[in-house]
């Protein structure tokens, strides 16, 4: 058997397997007295269900299912089916929220007039021209 080859020699999980799966996480967290009450099955049914794969019946079976899942057991395939047939809604529409526009928004400066700007602010100085420099004694 290569590394490349298609075929798997592990067997395929069941709905079932997974049941049994959920059955001894809670047997081991130590709820599986409070889930056996709850659903009207022998505790010593359902640990022989989950230690030596005694099969419990079908109607038993679903209520697990619905139990851990949320889900329905199809016996003929041996597969959970989910229970939750909506289809998912959007919480808000496709365009929302719309696009962020800075020109609508109240936090936004209003547009500057350059002109005004402008006016507000001082004046510069007329610079007076520039004295020639003195040449210092003893040096060219």
């Amino acid at each position: 058997m290569g590394i490349f080859n298609k075929t798997s020699a592990e067997p395929e999980t069941t709905g079932t397997d997974i049941l049994r799966a959920a059955t001894r996480s809670r047997r081991h967290k130590g709820h599986l007295g409070i889930l056996a009450r709850d659903l009207r099955i022998w505790i010593s049914d359902l640990e022989a269900f989950v230690d030596s794969g005694n099969p419990l019946p079908p109607e038993k079976l679903q209520l697990l299912a619905l139990e851990f899942f949320n889900a329905s057991l199809d016996v003929e395939t041996d597969r959970l089916r989910s229970l939750k047939t909506a289809e998912p809604k959007p919480l808000c529409a496709a365009n929302y929220p719309s696009k962020f526009d800075p020109k609508t928004s109240p936090y936004s400066p209003p547009p500057l007039n350059h002109d005004a700007v402008l006016a507000r602010m001082p004046r510069p100085v007329k610079p007076e021209p520039a004295k020639p420099k003195a040449t210092r004694p003893g040096w060219l």
